[in-house]
């Protein structure tokens, strides 16, 4: 008896169903960099914990719905310090409304919530510099290693120059005051005088130091009778002033962070003087040197 061979098939249907939504498409385009302060201008004698402080607007276009990305703004050649002559450096600290320093980076997101942040670099007191220009070369640049996009964004670059101010001041070594009353003594021909106070002086640049008599280098009896005057001398750091001039200068070259500078006088011919009081103003000032190129 013949049977008829039966056939089975068996078949295993594969439903695929997608729930996966369709990537957002983000685009970037350019980095915006803009200065908002236009003060430049460094005193390295300048008080508080910032002497000065350069703040930036940074943005990026953003086209698309919640898109964002990282945005790191550094200093093209590295570190946090602008460059200046020789071997100085003026260092600044990051500092921003939104963001984080990193290193030697400030990185702060953009969003399309938020396109734009402030970023500021400010430079610390007490800095002892010389006086002119330091600068260095600001990039910013998109900074998102996990980019599922391409962006299109270009690294913005803009320069920046500090200029450290030629600054000098002056007073009497270890003292505050800035009037101080000196007695002579008793007045003989041609005595030497050498222990007034000393000067100190801090400069970060050339300076002239500035010497005015009251009475153009004599001392006047309390009479103040003119005939009875007596000439005398002043050096100072050893060297003779013509303090019979309306000012006397002396300059120096070189910056000082702290030079101590002795004062000495030499009185003139007292014979025939009447005895009494001889007195005489000295106005010492100082000036840097303004010569300084920006």
């Amino acid at each position: 008896m013949w049977t008829k061979p039966a056939f089975y098939c068996c078949g295993v249907l594969f439903l695929l169903a997608s729930n996966t939504a369709i990537a957002q498409s983000c685009e970037f385009g350019s980095i915006h960099l803009q200065p908002l302060s236009g003060q430049s201008g460094y005193d390295v004698l300048a008080d508080g914990n910032y002497a000065l402080t350069m703040s930036y607007r940074l943005g990026v276009q953003i086209s698309g719905e919640d898109c964002q990305t990282a945005i790191r703004l550094r200093l093209k050649d590295g570190g946090q310090a602008l460059q200046g002559q020789g071997n100085g450096v003026l260092e600044f600290d990051w500092h921003g409304s939104s963001g984080y320093a990193q290193t030697d980076s400030w990185i702060a997101t953009l969003s399309t919530q938020q396109p734009m942040t402030t970023i500021a670099l400010r430079f610390r007191t007490k800095q002892w510099l010389s006086a002119g220009p330091y600068a260095g070369q600001l990039e910013a640049t998109m900074d998102d290693d996990a980019l599922v996009y391409n962006a299109a964004a270009l690294p913005e670059t803009r320069d920046i120059q500090v200029n450290v101010l030629p600054i000098a001041q002056i007073q009497f070594y270890g003292m505050t005051q800035q009037h101080y009353d000196f007695d002579m003594g008793v007045l003989t021909s041609n005595k030497q005088i050498s222990g007034a106070p000393r000067l100190w002086v801090q400069s970060n640049t050339g300076y002239t130091i500035r010497v005015a008599s009251g009475h153009h280098g004599r001392l006047r009896h309390q009479s103040m009778n003119e005939k009875w005057d007596i000439f005398y001398q002043m050096l100072l750091d050893n060297n003779f002033l013509d303090i019979t001039n309306p000012v006397a200068e002396v300059a120096y070259d070189s910056l000082s962070t702290g030079h101590i500078i002795p004062i000495g006088f030499v009185i003139g011919d007292t014979a025939h003087k009447p005895g009494g009081i001889y007195s005489d103003s000295l106005q010492i000032s100082v000036e840097p040197d303004l010569a300084i190129k920006p």
